[in-house]
């Protein structure tokens, strides 16, 4: 699955290898300091209060995920009460461990394929 805001943000679920990957830290989506990235702390996606970003737990406007096809998978976010968050169980797991996740990337990257 990807997501799309405005601008592609990364690929979910690829491996972290692939050079659209969210989980490759060397890669434009997974570098901790890509302006694009949601793992930049400091940047539009990454920031937890950012309007954009899937760690703002009361924004209405984060990501949204979308397979190659554009078919909607819902918003990722962290807002529970966004009516429109995805329901994709390994979307879910990001999001509602976002905090540890965030804490202890590099060791997931290392577990991930």
């Amino acid at each position: 699955m990807y997501w799309d805001d405005i601008i592609k943000m990364g690929c979910l679920n690829c491996s972290k290898h692939d050079v659209t990957s969210i989980w490759n830290e060397f890669g434009l989506h997974g570098n901790k300091h890509g302006v694009n990235s949601i793992w930049n702390q400091f940047g539009t996606y990454g920031n937890k209060y950012g309007q954009f970003s899937p760690w703002n737990e009361y924004t209405n406007q984060a990501p949204i995920l979308v397979d190659k096809e554009g078919n909607f998978y819902g918003y990722f976010s962290v807002n529970k009460y966004h009516n429109k968050r995805t329901q994709v169980e390994f979307a879910l797991s990001i999001l509602d461990n976002f905090e540890y996740v965030l804490a202890n990337l590099d060791e997931i990257r290392k577990k991930m394929n």
